[in-house]
């Protein structure tokens, strides 16, 4: 049986309701192509400073829609720190770039100034950082949260291993 992944990413810097909104549309244009079959729509955003119910409501929908959801309370940036330590107290997303900087500037050997768009990052984190750890770490945040859906209050937590995770298991070994 023959798997082709193919990923298409949008980056749309919209609130937590229109990324849900993005990607059905994305998955509603690639699925006009002649032959082309969506099995999976995946969301990926941060709560950030949106509204605690905007962010509450947009996992609510993506789950009614049948969109994945790699969501990280209160910034993605928290799944690149797991990769380093753990964390279990609440933190502003503005901490998260000076522990960052901290980690790699250590691991490097010479400063790091992390931006958002910076693509270097996913590199640093294979060679420095533990994926396996990772995901551990998010796993044991989000336990503590199990059963509940205010998920605004869910801080520190990210659910980007879950992608991860079936990444993962899509790609051919040694690719």
């Amino acid at each position: 049986m023959t798997s082709i992944i193919e990923v298409t990413i949008e980056g749309t810097g919209r609130n937590t309701l229109g990324v849900i909104d993005k990607a059905l549309k994305v998955k509603s244009q690639l699925e006009k192509q002649p032959g082309r079959v969506v099995d999976e729509v995946w969301a990926v955003f941060d709560r950030d400073s949106f509204p605690n119910q905007d962010f509450d409501n947009a996992i609510a929908k993506a789950r009614e829609l049948a969109v994945h959801c790699a969501w990280s309370n209160e910034a993605f940036e928290l799944w690149y720190l797991l990769h380093f330590q753990n964390f279990e107290n609440a933190m502003s997303r503005h901490d998260y770039k000076k522990l960052l900087e901290r980690e790699l500037s250590r691991c490097i050997g010479k400063p790091y100034q992390y931006e958002k768009s910076d693509h270097t990052v996913f590199d640093l984190l294979i060679q420095h950082g533990n994926e396996e750890q990772a995901i551990k770490r998010a796993k044991q945040l989000e336990e503590q949260f199990a059963g509940r859906t205010d998920y605004a209050s869910h801080n520190p937590c990210t659910r980007v291993y879950v992608l991860v995770e079936k990444l993962r298991l899509q790609s051919p070994p040694n690719a």
